[in-house]
């Protein structure tokens, strides 16, 4: 069962929801890595370890992982 019909919300609301969580966490990575808490300007090292730290996360809705590419940009 998809994450939508398990709860009965739109998808658009989903995606938001997905959206702040995946914020909230490259914030909590980079403030506790001890780097800027600006994920935006975490280099291409920090996002990759970003990715793995992220994934027990990730895992559990693959079909939102484009969110994670599209802030990690």
């Amino acid at each position: 069962m998809s994450l939508r019909g398990s709860l009965g919300y739109s998808r658009t609301t989903l995606k938001a929801l997905v959206k702040e969580i995946y914020q909230n966490l490259a914030y909590d990575f980079m403030e506790q890595e001890g780097h800027s808490e600006d994920y935006t300007e975490a280099t291409n090292l920090e996002k990759r370890a970003m990715r793995e730290w992220m994934k027990e996360y990730t895992d559990q809705l693959p079909e939102y992982n484009y969110l994670l590419d599209e802030l990690l940009g």
